[in-house]
């Protein structure tokens, strides 16, 4: 993924961080749980996903270490969008 698609990524993906302070960026290492997505978020992000890139979000990406951090939900989705 190149560095305007990744910026970008960033860019939807930070609405969802609800506890992530306005002055503090989100970088690839932020812990998604630090910054409020748990695992009722990750189903309304999900969808959210899906819907803004157009894809279907696999099963098998469903997995708590996908949604780590921004860098490894980017990164397993990758191939994707």
């Amino acid at each position: 993924m190149d560095t305007a698609t990744a910026d970008e990524f960033t860019r939807f993906l930070r609405p969802y961080c609800r506890e992530l302070p306005p002055d503090r960026a989100l970088t690839d290492d932020t812990l998604l749980v630090e910054v409020g997505i748990d695992s009722l978020l990750v189903v309304e992000l999900v969808t959210a996903i899906e819907d803004h890139y157009g894809i279907e979000f696999p099963e098998e990406l469903l997995a708590p270490d996908t949604f780590t951090t921004p860098g490894t939900l980017r990164l397993a989705l990758e191939p994707l969008l």
